[in-house]
């Protein structure tokens, strides 16, 4: 990678997502995921003894338009990819009310995306050079108010990050 890499990507590892070939619009998809499932608003079906949330694709496509993906079979693949990573594991439950796809985070797969923010990185010198944070970067007048990110409980997830409101 690149000696001047922004680390991290909606708080998650850039470096990881890279392993796993995943890109922006997969990492919005998984920071929407998280987010959701931590609200306690989505449906949930237990298959195996694990809890599997149900994804409406089309709720995907409304509540995210800056992805422009525009059909259900685009979001429907965008899942798959984070499937095939191991990030995310499918269940497609068919009962007399519907057919309904389900997906459950692996914690362990998820942890990752937070764990490989780097402590030391050589130039295109071959210098050794410890990342500085972007935030660090700014100057304290251009930081108006800092939140954090909201710790996902329910899956016991890690405050990947802080961030600037502007």
């Amino acid at each position: 990678m690149e000696d001047k890499m922004v680390y991290t990507i909606l708080g998650f590892s850039q470096e990881q997502l890279v392993k796993w070939n995943l890109d922006t619009s997969d990492a919005l998809i998984i920071r929407w995921f998280a987010t959701f499932v931590n609200s306690g608003k989505m449906a949930t079906v237990d298959y195996l003894g694990e809890t599997y949330y149900w994804v409406k694709y089309q709720a995907v496509i409304d509540d995210l338009p800056i992805l422009n993906i525009k059909t259900t079979k685009g979001i429907a693949a965008r899942f798959r990819k984070i499937v095939r990573c191991g990030l995310f594991s499918f269940y497609l439950k068919k009962n007399e009310e519907g057919t309904y796809s389900t997906y459950r985070l692996h914690q362990d797969q998820y942890n990752k995306l937070f764990s490989h923010i780097p402590k030391e990185t050589k130039t295109s010198a071959g210098e050794n050079r410890t990342p500085t944070p972007m935030q660090s970067k700014r100057n304290p007048k251009d930081v108006k108010v800092g939140f954090i990110l909201p710790v996902l409980v329910g899956l016991n997830l890690p405050v990947s990050a802080t961030y600037s409101k502007a």
